[in-house]
């Protein structure tokens, strides 16, 4: 997907949310306390911090609120769902490796925030990846290691 494509399908976090919900709960939200189906879904328009915080499934069984962000990255995030999924796509289209700098322009973020997105999404890169391993054989388009030679030889 180009930039474009991507702007058009996350540029509300409304559109975040929802797939963030079909990532989550791929058949339908289950409660994590009691595995009830049935919920209420509670809105942040009267919480403090509404236009950021995602809302909230409240289960009708066992009353346990569980937000789609919890136990993510994003949790407890006071940067909005949109800004998250921007520099998600940055990170992922890009070959050689990101700046905390880069991120916070394209982001519009200061740069400690910047900085904080990408060690975190770096992190659950390689949580990711250790429960991963190659086997067989491995072929490799192209990869950079290293950096510029600097001075002779």
């Amino acid at each position: 997907m180009d930039i474009s494509g991507f702007m058009v399908r996350f540029a509300s976090e409304e559109a975040c949310e929802d797939h963030l919900i079909k990532l989550r709960w791929k058949e339908g939200f289950r409660c994590p306390k009691c595995d009830s189906d049935q919920f209420t879904l509670i809105r942040p328009n009267h919480r403090r911090n509404a236009a950021s915080r995602a809302p909230l499934f409240q289960c009708k069984s066992c009353h346990r609120q569980t937000s789609v962000t919890s136990g993510t990255i994003f949790h407890r995030s006071h940067i909005s769902l949109s800004k998250w999924f921007s520099a998600i796509y940055l990170l992922s289209n890009d070959k050689r490796g990101l700046s905390a700098t880069t991120i916070a322009k394209f982001v519009q973020v200061s740069y400690s925030t910047g900085w904080l997105m990408l060690n975190k999404l770096r992190k659950a890169m390689a949580d990711r990846n250790g429960l991963y391993k190659l086997g067989g054989n491995v072929q490799v388009d192209e990869f950079f290691l290293g950096s510029e030679s600097h001075g002779e030889g």
